[in-house]
């Protein structure tokens, strides 16, 4: 592997960005949702999986959960997503619910210009294309962009959930000390339509992420205030694949949060 990684960078192009650290090597992470004074609801797991030449990755957001045991309902997106740039390629987000089945197929064939095709079990395919200013994405190659390049203010970009454009204004991140030097990182979710104009319909939603404050940037947790109540997000295991092949994680000490995060050390040699 380190030698792939030292023969991919000699033979990069001048003017091409090198592959941030953050998703140089393979990586799942686990987290916990909860909610409110309801408690766990589910659980996410994402996974960066590097592709042969060292130029995409495919990333992968699963969810599962059911709120008072009731209305389970399970969503997976996967990405193919450019190492160098952060642009979103192709994503496919399947969403099941009571019994039915919900797939999005998007292709960004250039920044911004997104052909779709919604696909469900009782109705024929139906196509309809985005045509945006700027570059789209899926909620889990935003995550991994955030990681690859930190937000400046006011920095905004354009995420599609399903069917639903969300612009997502952020703000720069706040170094928190503590056991674990951790990033904070604000930002609020406003909804819009297709061609870019408010959508009164849904509401918008403030959230925080925490990042690691180092150069893997691993995301830590995520809270997003619902009504009375606030949804949390918290990492639970991590497991990586370090320069040597080996699947190596470590114990996640973030007492800046107010929580201590563990993950499970194996390697395999």
């Amino acid at each position: 592997m380190l030698t792939l990684a030292l023969m991919l960078a000699v033979a990069a192009p001048a003017g091409v960005p090198p592959v941030p650290a953050a998703v140089r090597h393979a990586e799942q992470a686990r987290y916990r949702v909860a909610v409110g004074v309801l408690g766990d609801l589910g659980e996410i797991t994402v996974t960066v999986t590097p592709l042969p030449g060292g130029q995409l990755a495919k990333v992968v957001g699963e969810g599962r959960g059911a709120l008072l045991g009731m209305g389970y309902t399970s969503k997976r997106i996967e990405g193919e997503l450019d190492l160098r740039t952060g642009a979103a390629r192709r994503w496919t987000h399947q969403r099941i619910s009571g019994g039915r089945t919900v797939t999005d197929f998007a292709v960004q064939a250039a920044p911004g210009k997104v052909s779709t095709v919604r696909r469900r079990s009782d109705r024929p395919d139906h196509l309809e294309g985005l045509d945006r200013p700027t570059p789209v994405m899926d909620p889990v190659t935003f995550l991994t962009r955030l990681r690859m390049a930190l937000p400046t203010p006011g920095q905004a970009y354009e995420v599609l959930d399903g069917r639903g454009l969300w612009q997502l204004v952020m703000q720069s991140p706040r170094p928190q000390q503590g056991s674990r030097p951790t990033l904070r990182v604000e930002g609020r979710a406003l909804p819009i339509w297709w061609d870019g104009t408010p959508d009164t319909e849904r509401s918008e939603r403030a959230f925080t992420v925490w990042l690691a404050d180092d150069e893997l940037r691993t995301p830590l947790r995520l809270v997003m205030p619902m009504g009375i109540a606030e949804v949390r997000v918290e990492l639970v295991s991590l497991t990586r694949g370090d320069p040597a092949g080996r699947r190596i994680a470590r114990a996640l000490s973030t007492s800046g949060l107010g929580r201590t995060m563990l993950a499970t050390l194996r390697a395999r040699r």
